[in-house]
């Protein structure tokens, strides 16, 4: 039996959504896949349910934990009662409080790749995944740069994917997992350049049983990609997300976004127009600037968004805002008007009537999207321990 195992978290809830509603049911999305063909000759690969008994007793285990911690407490567990085990939990997207005790046989690794953490250079032809047998409905990623984090841009404020830059690499082929189910491929990047996107969109296979998602910037460039391409593209069932954060000029320019809400309006118009594309959109609340004027500036393009656009095919996500450490804020702001959070980020601390006009846009955001909404926000949490609003998410409210 190999003393080293890989051990990944599966995961049960609604990941994106697709004309047949709320989708996958289950989601591989994992911290192993960009760099399985060389550890799959160091170890042995193992799947659990977020929450289920780890099956081994001895050895070196590595563990991708993502977005949520999922089972930290049994590896601590586990850990303890087995001294002579070497654990090392992490992975891209692994947050935890960073004052937290670990055994001394528990390596944690923060925002690494598994690739980064063995030293093996990340390239497109070294993904794969293994999945077990029985599931129906599965999502997956398929990272587009060398690391899901790398960004073209580079340049918004707050965004800790600003703090590595796009590295594209020459991805040929999007590798696609034969399972007789639907299929949901997360083409992960920050944002995917125009160029690339334009290959994307012509060359995806046109499948009614692969569905993909990818994050765009909605820039002038990229809407003249579009307008190019578009009429030429070949694939179909697209779900393609925007950062449209907030929907001011003057908050789009306090957060270097190198954008409009004009031209953030004219590509999700664009874009509606296309049977086969739908749309997710962010919104952050949380800031500590608002004026009444950046408030009724953002009304006016919900409302004018509403008349032009079908909005049963757009989905929206509430983000708090959170600043990383060390990253200036709009101008000087005292101290006592942030918070920091035991993950080393800080959040707004909002005066009366900043909380009344975040309450006036949170209003604004459900008025509109009623249902289709993923909601984050929450004041006392770190974004990646937040949880989905599932009684929002129920089948009759599902996308038409």
């Amino acid at each position: 039996m190999n003393d080293t195992h890989f051990l990944q978290y599966y995961n049960q809830y609604p990941w994106i959504t697709s004309p047949r509603g709320l989708m996958p049911k289950w989601s591989f999305s994992n911290g192993f896949s960009t760099a399985y063909k060389q550890l799959k000759n160091i170890g042995d690969f193992i799947w659990l349910k977020s929450g289920d008994e780890i099956p081994i007793n001895s050895g070196n285990l590595y563990v991708s934990l993502q977005y949520k911690e999922d089972g930290l407490d049994k590896l601590i567990q586990k850990a303890i009662e087995n001294p002579d085990m070497n654990i090392t939990i992490g992975g891209p997207h692994f947050h935890t409080d960073l004052n937290r005790d670990f055994p001394s046989n528990i390596t944690p690794v923060y925002d690494k790749s598994v690739e980064e953490h063995f030293n093996i250079k990340y390239s497109p032809d070294n993904w794969g995944l293994e999945l077990p047998d029985g599931f129906d409905d599965i999502g997956y990623n398929f990272s587009l740069t060398h690391t899901n984090m790398d960004c073209y841009w580079g340049k918004c404020k707050y965004c800790k994917w600003s703090l590595k830059l796009y590295k594209e690499l020459p991805v040929l082929k999007i590798p696609i997992i034969e399972y007789p189910s639907h299929k949901y491929i997360g083409l992960k990047s920050a944002a995917v350049p125009p160029n690339q996107m334009r290959k994307l969109l012509v060359d995806l296979p046109k499948r009614d049983d692969v569905s993909y998602n990818f994050y765009m910037r909605a820039n002038e460039t990229s809407l003249e990609m579009l307008q190019d391409t578009l009429p030429k593209m070949k694939t179909h069932n697209l779900l393609i997300s925007i950062g449209v954060e907030f929907p001011s000029n003057m908050m789009l320019n306090y957060m270097n976004k190198g954008t409009t809400k004009e031209i953030i309006f004219e590509v999700i118009k664009l874009l509606s127009n296309y049977e086969d594309v739908r749309m997710h959109l962010s919104f952050m609340l949380g800031w500590g600037n608002l004026k009444w004027d950046y408030v009724y500036e953002a009304e006016e393009w919900l409302d004018n968004l509403n008349e032009t656009v079908n909005l049963n095919k757009i989905t929206m996500v509430l983000y708090r805002l959170f600043i990383l450490k060390g990253t200036r804020i709009f101008y000087n702001t005292p101290t006592t008007s942030v918070k920091e959070t035991k993950y080393g980020s800080y959040f707004c601390i909002l005066n009366d009537e900043q909380q009344q006009m975040d309450n006036y846009l949170r209003t604004l955001y459900y008025k509109y999207f009623s249902s289709r909404i993923l909601d984050y926000y929450n004041d006392n949490r770190h974004p990646h321990e937040f949880t989905r609003n599932k009684e929002s998410w129920t089948t009759e409210n599902q996308m038409s």
